[in-house]
């Protein structure tokens, strides 16, 4: 669930640097103007319902996390997954060993999956 959601123009800019390499991706997001900036921070996510530990609540700082720290978003993102698919007596440390394979070999991509799923979530028809 989410509030002042930002116009499909500046949605689409977003879907366009997910295209770019995240350090380039992440100077252009910092760059934006003032109004495209105020609009995607004004735009709350209320990641409580997502399950996703450590996700920000805005759309900016959601994207700033993605590029500039995809190991701890991405963590967050399996976190819920490892967690259900383990459940039954597995052990911790199989748990952990499967969230670090996953995150060390996988974070970026999943973050840009992550990503684009929530652009596509927000765009209004």
């Amino acid at each position: 669930e989410t509030e002042n959601i930002p116009s499909n123009s500046l949605l689409g800019r977003l879907r366009l640097l997910l295209q770019e390499v995240p350090d380039t991706a992440v100077e252009r997001l910092k760059g934006l103007r003032k109004p495209a900036k105020d609009a995607l921070t004004n735009c709350r996510i209320r990641t409580e319902r997502l399950g996703i530990p450590g996700l920000p609540n805005t759309l900016y700082a959601v994207f700033e996390k993605a590029w500039t720290s995809p190991n701890t978003l991405t963590e967050g993102l399996i976190e819920g997954q490892a967690r259900e698919l383990l459940e039954g007596g597995a052990v911790d440390d199989t748990r952990q060993t499967l969230i670090d394979q996953l995150v060390t070999n996988d974070s970026k991509q999943l973050c840009k999956i992550f990503l684009d799923q929530l652009l596509t979530a927000l765009y209004r028809r």
